[in-house]
């Protein structure tokens, strides 16, 4: 690993990381705390009814869920405050599309429309619209478009991942702790 210095876009990019999901989270600890009002409620008041020990591992699986966005929002601060990156050059051995365990598969011109709207997003361009597909565009921003290098999965964005090709070299900016890809360079 040699480590380089982070430039100005490359922490902006991790404070946008951080900041993306602070509602969500806020959302979730609302429900969290409501879940355990209502569980705490339903053993005192209603002693015989079942619902509530029912309720106390989907209030768990809330819980875990808000630790594991917490602990990955601490690692891009890590690497914040770290001030560093690292450069992992490779050949691209896979590419694919995913949510979860879910592969998804996309034709080329409905990969081309998603990248031309985040690149419209980011710019600040008005938005172009497709009619019937514009559901499935704005969905499809959301999923981890990755690459393999030498065994670890980078997940690149779809404007770079419309560009690279198996078998590629590339050259990817990392962040050390949270592995967000700050940046991809063609070899």
């Amino acid at each position: 690993m040699n480590p380089i210095a982070l430039t100005e876009a490359d922490k902006q990019k991790l404070i946008k990381f951080q900041s993306r999901g602070v509602v969500g989270a806020y959302i979730l600890m609302a429900l969290i705390a409501i879940g355990v009002l209502a569980i705490g409620c339903g053993f005192i008041f209603l002693p015989e009814a079942s619902w509530p020990s029912i309720a106390i591992p989907f209030v768990l699986l809330f819980m875990f869920g808000l630790f594991m966005s917490m602990r990955e929002r601490n690692k891009a601060k890590n690497d914040l405050q770290a001030g560093l990156k690292e450069r992992i050059e490779g050949i691209v051995d896979k590419k694919k599309i995913s949510q979860g365990n879910q592969i998804i598969d996309y034709d080329s011109n409905t990969l081309q429309l998603m990248a031309k709207r985040v690149e419209e997003e980011e710019t600040g361009k008005p938005i172009t619209r497709y009619g019937a597909l514009d559901a499935e565009i704005d969905s499809g921003s959301r999923y981890w478009f990755g690459i393999e290098i030498g065994k670890e999965n980078f997940n690149v964005g779809i404007r770079y991942y419309v560009q690279i090709n198996e078998g590629d070299k590339v050259q990817l900016e990392v962040a050390p702790k949270s592995r967000i890809v700050l940046n991809v360079k063609m070899l």
